[in-house]
């Protein structure tokens, strides 16, 4: 069944234009299932109005997963006035911020071919709000304290409770390492990225970390998740798009892959990217 997941996703991504055979009706179910636990169900959605009218669903389960695509893009419609409001509260503030993955992911998944009126990204099921604050700790604490205060604090973040339908978190460090010596080391790569580096994107009302960052930051996050929690396919696919939005041939966080013991990691990654979801080698580096 993950296969068979996999190959709509391919879909979704225009790596490829059919499932390799028509599914059953129990196939259908089950593959629907499955995207729904891996949080991929909208971008499956775009997979299956793609198809051939001979491989699609069942009308009752092409409804119910119309349905639940208009869902996910009212929700996305919803984190993203959410994701500005937050944004332009800190830069009143006199707060520098850059939205982490989430809504300033989603605008890079954008794979429209002629016959699609949906952007990929407004499909993508949204999680949480992550935002680095920079300025460090005492400035962000001191934010927070006054505007929402909480106890739900952790090494990197503050849980900031100000929306009841959303769950937001402000960050003074945007990412670590449980090691601590490889923390200081990532410290010192994040902090090369000053305020003057993020990239306001005046369609969403928000910025976001310039590509260089993203590129090793949501590598970082998914090495997380397969340490400690599991990787899911959406991050996987995250990680696609901010690959395919930037270029880098020179690839200058290898020195960086390497402090961290991480070589071996982002080459499997890029495997599966490759070989997987049909990204091209000039991205793979």
């Amino acid at each position: 069944m993950k296969n068979l997941l996999i190959e709509l996703i391919q879909v979704a991504l225009g790596f490829r234009k059919q499932l390799s055979h028509t599914l059953s009706d129990m196939e259908w179910e089950e593959v629907y299932h499955s995207a729904m636990l891996q949080a991929v169900a909208g971008i499956c959605f775009m997979a299956v109005q793609r198809l051939p009218t001979n491989q699609r669903p069942p009308d009752s389960l092409y409804l119910k997963w119309l349905g639940l695509a208009l869902q996910i893009q009212q929700r996305n419609e919803l984190m993203d006035s959410r994701t500005a409001d937050i944004w332009h509260g800190l830069k009143d503030a006199g707060l520098d911020a850059a939205i982490l993955k989430g809504q300033g992911i989603a605008v890079m998944c954008d794979v429209r071919g002629k016959t699609d009126d949906v952007n990929l990204g407004a499909l993508r099921q949204s999680g949480d709000i992550d935002v680095w604050v920079k300025g460090g700790y005492q400035k962000v604490c001191k934010y927070v304290q006054h505007e929402a205060p909480t106890t739900d604090v952790a090494y990197h973040r503050f849980h900031f409770n100000v929306f009841k339908d959303t769950e937001l978190e402000l960050h003074h460090r945007p990412t670590l390492m449980r090691n601590l010596l490889d923390d200081r080391k990532l410290a010192r790569w994040y902090n090369s990225f000053d305020a003057d580096s993020f990239v306001y994107l005046e369609e969403k009302g928000l910025a976001v970390p310039p590509p260089a960052f993203n590129r090793f930051f949501i590598l970082t996050h998914i090495y997380r998740h397969f340490l400690f929690e599991g990787i899911g396919l959406r991050q996987v696919i995250d990680y696609f798009f901010v690959l395919k939005n930037h270029l880098d041939l020179t690839n200058p966080t290898e020195r960086l892959l390497k402090k961290l013991r991480m070589t071996r990691f982002a080459k499997a990654m890029m495997w599966i990217l490759h070989t997987q979801f049909g990204l091209e080698e000039q991205y793979n580096r």
